[in-house]
């Protein structure tokens, strides 16, 4: 794409009308559809690369945005803080096509758990509020939904080995949307002391106290290769899902156990731009 294709479309002219600004872009399509928002600590430099992307792999995106792009409008911004959490606003509000990052925070995932008498009952969801309503204290929300489903599969894996599953327990868990869960029962002792601890991103002894338990079942030993690369997806949730929520709430001064899907990129943006 060169310059001329971008000031076919907008002008020549119309690049210096461009302010030298923080803000937010908003770029619009044929029938006036938002089709992308993006930020820029200075609008001017921002949408310049875009009338400059060229042919490589790097520019492939703006190459995209130009092409469905009809209408560029903006809004100042006083700072790129400001800017970012507009951003995070609009795109939740108004799912811009192009947009992929922070659009889908509705399907952003969070792990509960309850403990009625000897039953140990543990879902993954993206609809927290509902299992909230059902006596879960939920942990989350975090980001990856690959990352902590696996994580939750590997850990209803394992609980499996240790314990008895209630055949009839996921039934109840598909009437809810994006929800997967189960209820166990003759597990270990105090085997879930650690478990909040866990999910909060504070300590990951209560993996230890899993291997434990694993090493005295005959079972588990015999499929021992299958366990460690369980572990290893539970060790990969704790250290880039819970760790990583629990260290921005810190920043903000705040200590609870979940924060909902609408507010977690929210807290993320302040945290690094304080």
């Amino acid at each position: 794409m060169s310059t001329s294709h971008f000031d076919k479309k907008f002008g020549v002219d119309w690049i210096q009308g461009v302010p030298r600004k923080p803000g937010v872009y908003l770029v619009y399509g044929v029938e006036d559809e938002l089709v992308y928002v993006g930020k820029a600590n200075n609008l001017f430099s921002r949408l310049s690369q875009y009338r400059h992307a060229g042919r490589k792999k790097t520019h492939r995106k703006m190459r995209l945005i130009i092409k469905q792009a009809q209408k560029i409008t903006w809004r100042i911004c006083k700072d790129e803080k400001d800017a970012l959490l507009v951003e995070n606003s609009l795109i939740q509000a108004e799912q811009p096509l192009l947009n992929l990052n922070g659009a889908r925070y509705f399907i952003y995932p969070s792990i509960g758990f309850k403990l009625e008498k000897s039953n140990f009952s543990c879902c993954v969801t993206s609809s927290p509020e509902k299992m909230q309503d059902q006596g879960f204290m939920m942990f989350g929300s975090y980001r990856s939904r690959k990352n902590v489903w696996e994580s939750w599969g590997a850990l209803s894996d394992i609980l499996d080995m240790l314990g008895h599953k209630e055949p009839s327990s996921r039934r109840g868990y598909e009437q809810v949307a994006w929800t997967r869960g189960g209820t166990w029962r003759r597990l270990p002792v105090n085997i879930f002391e650690h478990f909040e601890s866990f999910l909060r991103g504070e300590s990951d002894r209560f993996l230890e106290t899993l291997i434990l338990q694993l090493l005295v079942k005959p079972g588990a030993r015999a499929k021992s290769k299958i366990v460690q690369e369980k572990i290893v997806l539970l060790r990969r949730f704790f250290r880039k899902e819970a760790i990583s929520l629990r260290l921005t709430l810190l920043k903000l001064n705040r200590n609870e156990s979940w924060v909902s899907q609408v507010d977690r990129d929210k807290l993320f943006i302040l945290a690094v731009n304080p």
